[in-house]
C-alpha cells in the first residue's frame, strides 16, 4: 500500500513540475512577468497539485520509514526527464538518458528491498 501511495505522489508531482513548466511560459524579466506566470491558471493547478502531493507524502511517511521512502522520490528525476521528452519534446542527451536509467536502477533495488 505504501509504494502505491508513493507512486501516486510521484505522478502528480510530475504532472505539477509539467504543468508548472507549462504555466511559466513567460520569461520572466521583472516583477510584471513573475505575477503574469504565477496568475497562470496552469500555474495554479500546478501548485494545487503540489499540495496534494505533499499531504500524500505525509501520509507516505507516516508509514513507511524515511529511509525506504525518500530514495523512491528518485523516481521524479527520471519520469520528469521522460516526460520533458515526451510532452515538451526537450531534447535528451544520451549522458541524461544513462543517467536516468541509473535512478531507475535504483529505484527498483529500493522498492525491492
Amino acid at each position: 500500500m505504501v509504494l502505491i501511495m508513493v507512486l501516486v505522489s510521484i505522478g502528480i508531482g510530475v504532472t505539477g513540475q509539467l504543468l508548472l513548466k507549462i504555466g511559466a511560459n513567460t520569461p520572466v524579466y521583472g516583477p510584471g512577468d513573475l505575477v503574469r506566470n504565477l496568475l497562470s491558471p496552469t500555474t495554479i493547478i500546478a501548485l494545487i497539485m503540489y499540495v496534494v502531493a505533499s499531504f500524500l507524502w505525509i501520509a507516505v511517511l507516516s508509514r513507511a520509514r524515511l529511509s525506504y521512502a525518500y530514495p523512491l522520490l528518485g523516481l521524479n528525476y527520471a519520469l520528469v526527464v521522460l516526460m520533458s521528452f515526451l510532452i515538451l519534446h526537450e531534447p535528451v542527451s544520451l549522458y541524461r538518458w544513462m543517467g536516468v536509467s541509473l535512478i531507475v536502477l535504483g529505484f527498483i533495488v529500493v522498492a525491492t528491498s
